[in-house]
This record gives structure tokens, C-alpha cells and sequence, in this order.
């Protein structure tokens, strides 16, 4: 049988080892990883890889472990001696072997240790999810939140959202900007991972679900979670369309409410084609409103008016917020007069906020 494994031993001598006898042990080295953030991406991104690590491991902890045991790893450890193993072993990784690094047994004691640790393990065997309740069951909401090029406010009001919406029950804020994701620095989280990132490869591998969708989560709150973006806007072609629709279908069933944050991107010209457009069009087409945010100033209108038609184009109820600046009055005024021109109504309401 064969055993796929992710590798992150940073000692020259045990990873050389094992790379040198894997093949010949039914041992696939799907991942070499660096550090401990790099092994859990490979192992969120995929269900039921085993983790191999050591102890000199960067970054490597109890919480790394338990969020490893969460998506469905088992994690094995090599120890080149006791203080090793007692280090491993407080970290309550599922089995620890012991071996000098010059030592022809370790490929060999690794692969047994894989032989003896084939339980279930994985998304694909997690213990059964409680049932959902009667709210549970039914369709959460989904609020996008889209704003022009020039900074109106568009993170601050999905956040102020949120936040009073997770006051009333489950609320998930998701960082759908892919040109200047900032919520994690937003909300105080030291991400490595993006947890978007992470739930669409749970998508598209077949593994999504209630328990791997919150895995890639960070908990805000009883009630308000993460779901955090891009750690670079160049990473924008990891976000496919088809893995993000099943992403925000599975957060609807699993919270009331869900707000996203699109940035101020809109469709592209040619709608076939991947560009970084896509995520906010995937979005918008399938929320249930969107917020419009507008600065009213001259030019933050002139912009919102631009796009205002390629946004109603998407035929979804729009409400628009003026979060600052001066021309309120104005802005109100011709928001309205631009929506009757295309035959729709569009509340407007003043948030008043200064932001983001």
C-alpha cells in the first residue's frame, strides 16, 4: 500500500534518508515542507496526507498539532534522541520513532510506523457531524460587499456588519478582495494560511465540509468567524469559481449569515477567461443583496456611477451606503436618479464611517 505522506524534517541527514528509500518503503512524498505553516497547508489542502516531522521543526506546536488532528492528519515524529522524544512527545503527536540519522533503520522504522497508523483517518472518515438544527438546515444569507477603486469603506462596513449581525447569530466575514486583501490585518490575525485558499482546495478535492470548512477558519467569536484572504494578490488563480460556489454554499448552510467582502473589482471583459474579476462576479451573482459603498466626494460618486450599471447587471437587490464626505445630498440624488434610469429602486442609507 501506499502511504502519501507531507515531510518536514529540516535535519539534512533524516530528510535525505527518507527520500533516498521512500519509493522502495510505499512511501509518496507528496510535500517537502519548510516550516510548521507550510506542513499544515499542505495538509489542509490535502485530506488525509500524513504529517512527518522532527523536532527542530520552526514554528512547530500543540496548536499546529491539534489543527493538523483536525483536518483529518495523523502525525508522526522522529526523534535522534530523548530530549527529541520528550519534546515530541508533549506536543501529542499519534506516534514518535526513534533512530539515529546515520541509521539505515530509519526509512524502515517510518514506513512500519505508517503500517501501524492506517486507522481511519481523514475528512473522508471523521466521526459523523452532529445533525444540524431547524435554523442550521435552512439557507444562510449572503451579503456582498462592493465599493469602486478608492478606499470608500468597504472592509470597515463589512466588518461593522458582521460584527452586529454575529450579536443575533452565526456570522461568517469572508475576504473575497483579490487586489488588496486586507481583512486578517483588519481583525488582529497573525494568518499565514488563507483560509479561503485552503476551503476551496477542500472544494475541489471533494473533501469540503461543516467540520474542514471550519478548520479553515479563525474563530473571532462565539458567534463570528473568518474566513481570512489572499496573503498576496497574485495568488488570485488558486480562488477557481466552481471550488468557491461550493465554499459559499456550504458557509450558508453552516452559518445564518455570511458577509463578503468583494473589493471593488467587477466582471471582465471576456467572462471565460480566469482573471481576478472572477471572484467578486462568482460572488456577486450569487449573494442574496449587496451593499454598495460610496464616498461621496466628487470623484468617489463619479466612480460609484461608473460601475453602478455593471453592478445592477448582476440583478441582484442593491443597497447603496455613504460611508464619508461631504456631497451626501448629491450622492443620494443622483444614486437614484442613475436606478430609475434602469428601471430599479435602490435603497440609501448613510453609514457615516471613516475607513478602509
Amino acid at each position: 500500500m501506499i502511504t502519501a505522506i507531507a515531510l518536514a524534517a529540516p535535519d539534512p541527514g533524516v530528510e535525505a534518508q527518507i527520500l533516498a528509500g521512500a519509493a522502495m518503503h510505499g512511501i509518496d512524498i507528496r510535500r517537502r515542507c519548510v516550516d510548521a505553516a507550510d506542513l499544515l497547508g499542505a495538509c489542509l489542502g490535502a485530506p488525509g496526507l500524513v504529517a512527518v516531522v522532527t523536532a527542530g521543526l520552526p514554528r512547530l506546536s500543540p496548536e499546529i498539532v491539534t489543527r493538523l488532528h483536525d483536518c483529518g492528519s495523523t502525525v508522526i515524529g522522529v526523534a535522534l534522541g530523548s530530549d527529541d522524544r520528550a519534546a515530541l512527545e508533549r506536543l501529542t503527536i499519534d506516534s514518535v520513532i526513534n533512530s539515529d540519522e546515520n541509521s539505515p533503520e530509519l526509512i524502515v522504522s517510518l514506513a512500519q510506523a505508517l503500517q501501524s497508523n492506517q486507522g481511519p483517518s481523514g475528512v473522508w472518515n471523521v466521526e459523523a457531524v452532529a445533525q444540524p438544527t431547524e435554523r442550521e438546515s435552512g439557507r444562510g444569507r449572503l451579503i456582498a460587499v462592493w465599493g469602486p477603486a478608492g478606499a470608500p469603506g468597504r472592509t470597515t462596513t463589512a466588518m461593522l456588519l458582521a460584527r452586529a449581525l454575529s450579536e443575533h447569530d452565526r456570522t461568517a466575514i469572508i475576504d473575497a478582495d483579490t487586489s488588496a486583501p486586507s481583512l486578517a490585518l483588519q481583525l488582529g490575525l497573525a494568518e499565514d494560511l488563507s483560509g479561503l485558499i485552503v476551503a476551496c482546495r477542500h472544494a475541489e478535492t471533494g473533501s469540503l465540509s461543516t467540520r474542514t470548512l471550519a478548520s479553515s477558519m479563525s474563530k473571532i467569536s462565539d458567534r463570528y468567524f473568518a474566513l481570512t484572504g489572499l496573503s498576496q494578490p497574485r495568488r488570485w488563480p488558486e480562488i477557481r469559481p466552481p471550488a468557491l460556489t461550493r465554499v459559499l454554499g456550504q458557509v450558508r448552510l453552516d452559518f445564518s449569515y455570511a458577509v463578503v467582502d468583494v473589493g471593488c473589482s467587477l466582471r471582465a471583459a471576456d467572462a471565460l477567461t480566469p482573471s481576478p474579476t472572477s471572484v467578486a462576479d462568482t460572488t456577486l451573482a450569487t449573494a442574496d443583496v449587496v451593499l454598495a459603498v460610496c464616498h461621496a466626494d466628487p470623484l468617489g460618486v463619479a466612480r460609484f456611477l461608473g460601475e453602478l450599471p455593471e453592478l445592477i447587471g448582476f440583478g441582484v437587490p442593491i443597497v447603496a451606503v455613504i460611508t464619508k464626505g461631504t456631497e451626501r445630498d448629491q450622492a443620494r440624488q443622483l444614486i437614484r436618479e442613475t436606478a430609475s434610469r434602469a428601471g430599479i429602486s435602490i435603497p440609501v442609507t448613510d453609514l457615516g464611517i471613516e475607513g478602509r
